[in-house]
This record gives structure tokens, sequence and C-alpha cells, in this order.
């Protein structure tokens, strides 16, 4: 299998997948990782060159069109033999005030992929980890910059996938690397968990919620909201819930799990049950007895526990029946 995944500088792109490669050998997957960058600077050394790599993107067109089809090439020959590959690029950067594709149809069509990944963080952390870069820090790229280019990436890679008629995956880079190694070995469903964020801030209740998210990772792979950092008021509004909203639940989730410890004021959580529900997308509910019985739950809700031990119970029935596998089954059996 071979997995494209792309990815804005500073995302945490390749350390993600030298992670993933790492998780999966432990379940003795044959899996290898290949970063175009590798290549980029393997071609220009044995075509005598001495390029600045960190101002590679000032060369001129015809220069970078060389230099990247001859970075394919030597990708090619990587990949030939390799039984999974995990290929590491960009769709396109934001330099010098201008946006630079990265490659064409030609390259993406030889790679001839199965799976289309874009990695993703928050704008601010991506955004600090560039200012410590000479390269970066030099273009002054503002969060709504940054906003801008990570979401050109995810837009250039699902059209390439729907070009190509694959499937298209937007993961955090702060995520388990079991979520993609779980898309390339496994049958197991994507799910997002909804819980409430903003005013779920008492200890407790936080602990709760994070021991169920841990939980549940066992058993699904695991898109949480939670794992992209919001470190700044830009990233509370649109970028968030367009996110969580068409990027996790409309284009990665198969169902929706919906999680109140306690009741807590909020509109989140409903709002994305309501959105599944919109999407066809089933809910499945986790609340204390007391809680939550109105219309509205009973609308949107397509199966409703009222502990995490009744959940997790019939969890574990629900994979038997549709024989799938948990992680920790799987690693008794490597």
């Amino acid at each position: 299998m071979r997995v494209f995944c792309t990815g804005v500088s500073g995302s945490g792109r390749d350390d993600y997948l030298e992670r993933a490669v790492e998780f999966a050998k432990k379940y003795d997957s044959d899996i290898s990782y290949h970063s175009i960058a590798k290549y980029l600077i393997e071609f220009d050394k044995k075509s005598g060159n001495s390029h600045n790599m960190d101002y590679i993107l000032n060369l001129r067109e015809s220069q970078k069109a060389n230099l990247v089809s001859g970075a394919y090439e030597l990708l090619y020959k990587g990949i030939e033999n390799a039984k999974n590959a995990l290929i590491s690029s960009h769709a396109g950067f934001y330099w010098n005030e201008h946006f630079v594709s990265s490659l064409n149809d030609r390259h993406i069509k030889k790679i001839n992929p199965d799976i289309f990944v874009t990695i993703i963080e928050s704008i601010s952390t991506i955004q600090q980890r560039l200012n410590k870069r000479t390269q970066w820090s030099e273009q002054n790229l503002d969060l709504k910059i940054l906003q801008f280019w990570q979401n050109v990436e995810v837009v250039m890679t699902q059209q390439w996938a729907t070009f190509y008629d694959k499937p298209h995956f937007i993961i955090a880079s702060s995520e388990s690397p079991s979520y993609l190694v779980g898309l390339m070995f496994t049958n197991m469903k994507r799910v997002y968990v909804s819980y409430p964020m903003t005013h779920a801030k008492d200890a407790e209740t936080k602990k709760e919620i994070i021991k169920f998210i841990d939980k549940l990772k066992d058993y699904f792979l695991v898109n949480d909201p939670g794992t992209i950092e919001v470190n700044s008021d830009f990233e509370t509004g649109g970028q968030t819930i367009h996110r969580d909203l068409e990027w996790y639940i409309n284009n990665n989730a198969e169902l929706v799990i919906a999680y109140y410890p306690v009741a807590v004021p909020g509109v989140g959580v409903p709002v994305e049950m309501r959105e599944a529900s919109i999407a066809t997308k089933k809910v499945w509910f986790i609340a204390p007895e007391e809680l939550f019985q109105g219309q509205f739950e009973k609308v949107l809700v397509h199966k409703r526990f009222n502990s995490t031990e009744g959940f997790f119970s019939f969890c574990d029935e629900y994979l038997k029946e549709n024989q799938i596998k948990k992680w920790s089954e799987l690693n008794k059996d490597s």
C-alpha cells in the first residue's frame, strides 16, 4: 500500500510519519518512510549542485521543475519494491507572498497512491515552529496566511484524491500514529469523539474524558479534537469549526461518539451531533441516566448508554459481531 502524505511546513508531518512507521513495526508490518525533501537533497548533490536548501524556492521555475522531477525519479526507485510506503511531500508552499505548487499530476499518477493523507496542526503552533527557522522567519507569515496555506494544502490534496478516486483523510500531527496505521492495516471504524471542552474545566471531569478517549482508541480509529491545542483567539472561530465539522465529521468519520461525564453548558457537542445526523452518520451517546433525556437528544442519537461500562461492553460485542480486532488483540497476535 502507498500512502501519499501532505502537510505544510511546521505541521509536524515528518515526525508523525516516523512515529507511524515505528508503531507499525510493533505489528510486524513491512513499511518504509520516504521524504521528498531528502530525495531533493540527494538529487541536488548527484547533479553536482550545492544549492542552499533553505532558499530552494528562489530558483527559477525551470530549475525547480528539474530538481523536483529528479527527486521523484529517485522516489520511484525507492518505492518500486516496497510493500508499504509512506511518502512525505507538500502540495504547495506560500513563499514570497504567492503560492507555489510543489508537484504536478504526472508525479501523482506515477506514484499511484492508495490513500491520500494531510497532516495538520494548530496555526499558532505552526507559526511558532516556523519562526525558529531562518528561511521561514524571514517570510513574515502571520496567522491568517498560515491558515490560508494549510487550507489550500488540504483542498489540493482532496482534489487529487477525488480525481484518482482514492480516499483522503485529515489527521492532526499530535494524534496517535495508530490512526494512520489502522487505515492501512485494519478494518477498524473511523470515529469522531465529541465531548464538552470549553466548560469542562474541573480536573476530575477532564480526567474522566481523557480516560474515556484513551480506552476508545483501543477499539476505533479516533479523531480527537482536543489533540490540536487552540492557543489564540484567532483559532477559536471559523477555522476550528470547519476542521471539526467538515474535515473530521463529514470527511473522516464513519461514526460520531458523544460523551458527557457530567452535565455542562455549551453548544459544541449538540452542533456536532446535528452535523453527523445531516451527514447521515450514526451517533452513539454516553451520559449519566438522569441527564439529557429531551426530544433533541432522542432524535439525534442512534444508541444511548448511561455508563462507560455499558458502552464498552456493547463495543466488545459490536467488534466481535463485525469481526474487528482491537489494538490490544492485534498486539497479542504479533
